[in-house]
This record gives C-alpha cells, sequence and structure tokens, in this order.
C-alpha cells in the first residue's frame, strides 16, 4: 500500500465519541481527493462504519467476541489486537501509519517499533492528558513521544500541555482544528417554539458535567417555570440510571427528555435554544461547533480548546467548570435576554464559517501527510 498518497490510520473504536464522529468527517473527505486509506479498529463494534463506506477507504477490524473459555476474554481480545496489528505491519512497513487515541497509540506505537515500521510516524492527542492520572499504564505515552516525527493536536491548550508537562518539541506539534462538512455547517431554517429548549450533546460519562446541569437548573427552576426542556443527545456509558434518579430527586425528570440512541444530533440542534457544554475537561469539541454551526449560543466550561473556539459575550458564554452556580446565572442570562441568544448565535455561526469548516481540517492534514511523505523519502 505504500505510494506518496496512501495512510495508514489506527484507532481503537468507531462508536459515537468525538474523535470517531471526527474521522468518519476526515477520512471520506481525504479519500474523496484520491488518498488510499486502510482503517485499522481495534474493536469489533462499528457503529459508525458505513460513514467509511468509500473505494478508497479498507476498514480492517477485530472479529466478534469468542465463545472459547480458555482464556479470559479481555485476553483473548487483547490477543486479536495483537494478531491484527502485527500481520498488517509485516505486510507492510512503508505507509505513513497514524495512531488516534491514546489505546491506539500505546499498543500500536510498541508493535510498530518492533515490527521495524520504515514509514512515517505520528500520532493525535484530543484531550488533556488527564486519563494519564486515571490509567497509569497510558504515561507509556510520554515514553513513545520519541519515536512520533509528529504529533497534532486539535488545540493550544494541548499543544502547550505537551511542551510544557511532557517535554515535546514545539517544532514536532501541529494544531489542527476540528472542521465539520459541508452537509452539517449549512445554516438550516429554525423552528421557531415558545419554549426555552436546552441542549446537551454528549455521551454520558461523568466528566461530561451533566450532574452539574442538572445542580444549576435546581437552583433556577422556579425562575424558568414550566415551559422549558433539557434534551441529552448521546450514549449511555454507564451512568443513566444514576442521572435519572438524580433528576427525579431534583424534581426536573419530567423537563429533560433523554436521547441514547441517536448518531445524529441535527433534528435536535434545529429545534434548540441554546447549547450547553458542561464538561470537566475537554481537548476541541465537536458537540460546540455543531452548536455553533446552527447558530446556537454555547454556554460552555473554560477547559481544553473551549475558549478557542467561543469569543465570550459574543458568541456565547464561558463559565468555571465543576461550578452549579455559574452555570445556572449563565442560563437565566440568556433565558431573560432572547435577542441577546439570537445574535449570539448569528455571530457563532459566522466565525464557525470563517474557521471551523472541513475544507480547511482537510487541507491542514493533507499539508501534514504531504510534508512527512516528502521527509521519509529523501
Amino acid at each position: 500500500m505504500s505510494s506518496h498518497k496512501s495512510l495508514r490510520i489506527i484507532a481503537p473504536y468507531l462508536a459515537m465519541g468525538g474523535a470517531e464522529r471526527h474521522l468518519s468527517y476526515v477520512l471520506p473527505a481525504l479519500a474523496q481527493k484520491g488518498w488510499k486509506i486502510k482503517l485499522l479498529v481495534l474493536s469489533h463494534d462499528l457503529p459508525l462504519k458505513d460513514h467509511f463506506n468509500h473505494p478508497n477507504i479498507t476498514l480492517l477490524s477485530l472479529p466478534p467476541p469468542s465463545s472459547q473459555k480458555l482464556i479470559p476474554s479481555s485476553l483473548y481480545h487483547f490477543f486479536q489486537i495483537l494478531k491484527l496489528l502485527i500481520r498488517d505491519f509485516r505486510k507492510d512497513r512503508q505507509t505513513l501509519t497514524h495512531f488516534f487515541l491514546p489505546k491506539a497509540y500505546c499498543i500500536g506505537m510498541v508493535l510498530g517499533k518492533l515490527c521495524k515500521l520504515h514509514g512515517p510516524l505520528m500520532m493525535s492527542r484530543r484531550s488533556l492528558n488527564l486519563y494519564q492520572k486515571r490509567y497509569k499504564i497510558l504515561s507509556l505515552e510520554r515514553f513513545l513521544h520519541s519515536f512520533c516525527d509528529v504529533i497534532l493536536v486539535n488545540s493550544n491548550a494541548i499543544e502547550k500541555q505537551l511542551i510544557q508537562e511532557e517535554n515535546v518539541p514545539q517544532n514536532r506539534i501541529h494544531l489542527i482544528y476540528n472542521g465539520l462538512p459541508e452537509s452539517i455547517e449549512k445554516p438550516f431554517l429554525k423552528t421557531e417554539t415558545p419554549s426555552f429548549k436546552m441542549l446537551v450533546v454528549a455521551n454520558l460519562i461523568p466528566y461530561k458535567g451533566h450532574l452539574d446541569l442538572f445542580k444549576a437548573l435546581n437552583l433556577i427552576k422556579k425562575d424558568l417555570g414550566e415551559n422549558w426542556t433539557l434534551t441529552l443527545v448521546g450514549q449511555d456509558r454507564g451512568i443513566f440510571s444514576f442521572l435519572q434518579q438524580k433528576a427525579k430527586e431534583l424534581g426536573i425528570e419530567t423537563n429533560i427528555e433523554w436521547v441514547l440512541d441517536s448518531h445524529d444530533p441535527r433534528p435536535y440542534l434545529l429545534k434548540a435554544s441554546i447549547g450547553i457544554l458542561p464538561s470537566h475537561e475537554e481537548g476541541f469539541s465537536n458537540a460546540l461547533l455543531e452548536m455553533m454551526s446552527f447558530s446556537l449560543p454555547v454556554i460552555a466550561t473554560k477547559v481544553g480548546g473551549n475558549s478557542e473556539a467561543i469569543i465570550p459575550g459574543k458568541t456565547g458564554l464561558l463559565i468555571p467548570p465543576h461550578d452549579p452556580e455559574a452555570l445556572s446565572k449563565a442560563i437565566l442570562e440568556l433565558y431573560h435576554h432572547p435577542e441577546r441568544y439570537s445574535s449570539m448565535g448569528k455571530e457563532g455561526l459566522k466565525r464557525f464559517q470563517k474557521h471551523f469548516t472541513l475544507k480547511k481540517c482537510v487541507k491542514a492534514y493533507e499539508d501534514v501527510y504531504r510534508s512527512l511523505l516528502k521527509k521519509s523519502l529523501n
């Protein structure tokens, strides 16, 4: 597969996470431009598989789980990952290899060095490194950085952390902001509705801050009255029952709409009044860009790349993380001034169209890939 426009992309999953959705936008766009892409997925669960149907994309993944009982299922799964990667690495040592997310990077880079890959090696850091504290094994990344030709980041916050905490030379780091495809970025005719509709697009994971939002709404539910709705779009990652119970305890359950099975947030973006991103940590949020692309003002926590996307007071509001009181005040500020959030939404759309389109994003990827491939030929 080694040619001047060939790529090997390695990702741990094709689920509904931000990195996977980013790949579902970028890889087909690159394929459309003539890049030959081999996508290796270290999982058998592929809900976004159909997004990669293109003649220039070859998708390889793990087989379905085996019913064998000789070894633990987790160990069997790991052996399947080794088999997939080693087989492909031995077959093709020249192609540029790009790792997405820590699992793919830690396993793939170690195997890549053992298999003596000759092509350029790069990884994408899509979030701040807080996960290294939760999973000590992932601190292996810091050692592996020395083997990377390029590390891509999607926010200045991540670049700064790599330089200051992980000693990565700045000249090996490239910033590429997320971008959304043409079909999503065009403004849609908003559905006028008399109620105040808030929207969160995020999988149900503790660090996404849903509980902070519930506490904020509890503080202001009397101010909001009855004519409001909070729509939560995202897959359950283990805390749905907990959040549901908390909503009941706080007396806001009748105002919450749960959407746990949608792969397309656009119908909900179309109906929303404002978007909310209460995360405790972020790299650079696709959900935030989707909200901006639908002319929604966004209330977001000041973490990761959020402050690089939002201009406070002009396209949205930034608040501290873990702060339900600040979040409640921001919600009321927009609730009481609909003309203001309408203006913010329009400004957010303009900013999105200027800085965060898929066209800009894909061009940046091509520039990095071409530069690396050119160096490898010299």
